[in-house]
């Protein structure tokens, strides 16, 4: 939720699809939203959506998903049901499906 860290991160992962495109290594990143992090892939007036928007549009190894936990919350707690932007996936739980990516052998990188 923070706008300097989300900043940072979405720097991150431009870097990460970026060197791997050069190194031509294969490169598959999902940025799974939790929390104050839903605020990311909210559509209503997400500060950083048209960049979010972006890293799926030109990136085709770029997965965006909310946990669907998180939306409830948000729902439950502060009346708020949350549209996503176009393209961005619900997970079940944020943590079922980090737990379902490492044990396919992928790598969890928290920013």
């Amino acid at each position: 939720a923070d706008p300097q860290r989300t900043q940072a991160a979405l720097d991150q992962i431009e870097r990460l699809v970026a060197d791997a495109s050069e190194d031509a290594r294969p490169l598959q990143v999902e940025i799974i939203a939790n929390g104050g992090g839903l605020d990311l892939v909210r559509s209503d007036g997400a500060p950083q959506a048209q960049r979010v928007i972006a890293l799926m549009r030109e990136h085709g190894n770029v997965s965006v998903l909310a946990c669907r936990k998180a939306l409830e919350r948000l729902s439950y707690v502060k009346g708020v049901e949350a549209e996503l932007l176009d393209g961005v996936l619900i997970a079940p739980s944020a943590l079922d499906q980090i737990l379902m990516r490492m044990r396919q052998g992928w790598l969890y990188i928290r920013v």
